[in-house]
C-alpha cells in the first residue's frame, strides 16, 4: 500500500500543491502507522515493517534503490532537502 502527500497533479490550478516555509516543528509531518501483521502471508514474509521513501512530488519514486525500512515499535525521522541551482548563460 502507498500514500502520497502533496502530489504534484496535472489539471489543477497551481498542480494542488501545498506550500510552508516554516522550517522546524510547524513545517513537519507526522504519522502513526498500524502494521497489520496479522494479514501478512505465512512462510512468504519474514518480518514486520513499514518501507518509507521522501521524494520530490515531481519525480517518479524508485523504492527498490532509495527506500528506508522502518521498525515497529520505534520512532523514526526522516528528512528532505531540496536544493535548486540556477545557472546562467
Amino acid at each position: 500500500m502507498c500514500y502520497t502527500f502533496n502530489a504534484k497533479l496535472k489539471n489543477v490550478v497551481n498542480g494542488g500543491i501545498r506550500y510552508d516555509s516554516d522550517n522546524g516543528a510547524n513545517g513537519l509531518l507526522q504519522l502513526a502507522l498500524y502494521a497489520h501483521e496479522q494479514q501478512y502471508v505465512p512462510f512468504r514474509t519474514h518480518g514486520t515493517g513499514i518501507v518509507a521513501l521522501v521524494h520530490d512530488n515531481s519525480e517518479v519514486p524508485n523504492v527498490e534503490m532509495e527506500a528506508v525500512f522502518l521498525s515497529p515499535g520505534r520512532h523514526h525521522r526522516l528528512g528532505f532537502k531540496k536544493k535548486k541551482s540556477l545557472f546562467l548563460a
